[in-house]
């Protein structure tokens, strides 16, 4: 055509009709990219369950250490002392249990009779 200058040749992604081997090829490619895609959601899945144990872990740990700087006191081994005191009007016998640093009163339980038969046989 007179008068107009030729342009340079291009290549554009258009729409191919893919031939069986390529077919074939595609498929597997999409194979393998499902199991990889399902591999990584396990790896994910198990690497969250880690980091949830670890989570909960540090929420225990901070949660029993704010408890404890509020009530400024912590559970710890104290050692304690059962024994049989007298209490009420009619001076009723009860185990006691005691804690051995202060005195403090920790538990009573009532006086069975198997313990008086016990108490019994010992002497």
């Amino acid at each position: 055509m007179p008068g107009y200058r030729s342009r340079p040749d291009e290549d554009h992604e258009l729409l191919c009709e893919l031939g069986d081997d390529e077919l074939r090829l595609k498929g597997d490619q999409l194979a393998e990219a499902v199991q990889a895609k399902q591999n990584a959601e396990a790896e994910q899945k198990a690497a969250n369950a880690i980091f949830k144990q670890r989570i909960d872990a540090a929420n225990e740990v901070g949660n029993r250490l704010k408890t404890e700087i509020l009530s400024k006191s912590e559970r710890r081994p104290v050692a304690c002392r059962w024994k049989v005191e007298h209490y009420g009007d009619d001076q009723r016998e009860a185990w006691v249990l005691r804690r051995t640093d202060t005195g403090a009163l920790v538990t009573t339980q009532a006086v069975t009779q198997a313990d008086r038969q016990q108490e019994l046989s010992l002497s």
